[in-house]
């Protein structure tokens, strides 16, 4: 059993990474997935926390995040930057705040403001891949501010 922890499945849209939402989400795990969508789009990761949330498990998609304490949201303004691993970045950012003791609502701000960075580096640098070394500033500390706010 893995009661009283949080996991960020990225890729949690379809086939394996669904599977492995839904089954740690059963052992009960609170679970935030993550899929990559596009403008206009509707998100897969959505539909699989709602399923989840309406067999009555802790779960959250992209901007949430929920755990036994409560449930907290987030947003951070859309960059399209056509790179693969933002998902991979997120949970990592997200797993390391969270092993260092940040609440589950501090650690979705850092894992949003730290992407964001990245990415809005990597746009801004014009390269194919994400420019984690230029970037890792953003990593450590984020130069955006990410308001979180409790969900009632």
């Amino acid at each position: 059993m893995i009661k009283q922890r949080s996991a960020l499945v990225t890729g949690a849209g379809k086939g394996l990474g669904d599977a492995f939402a839904r089954g740690i989400a059963a052992d009960g795990c609170a679970v935030m997935v993550n899929n990559r969508s596009h403008e206009g789009e509707p998100s897969s990761a959505k539909n699989i926390a709602d399923s989840l949330i309406e067999q009555g498990f802790a779960a959250s998609h992209d901007d949430h995040a929920v755990d036994g304490k409560g449930a907290w949201q987030a947003s951070v303004s859309r960059l399209e930057v056509p790179v693969d691993g933002a998902g991979d970045l997120m949970a990592a950012v997200f797993t390391g705040a969270t092993l260092r003791g940040e609440p589950l609502e501090g650690a979705l701000a850092h894992a949003l403001a730290s992407t964001h960075g990245v990415l809005r580096q990597t746009a801004e640098l014009g390269v194919a891949e994400m420019a984690l070394v230029a970037a890792q500033g953003e990593i450590a500390t984020p130069s955006l501010a990410v308001t979180v706010t409790p969900l009632t």
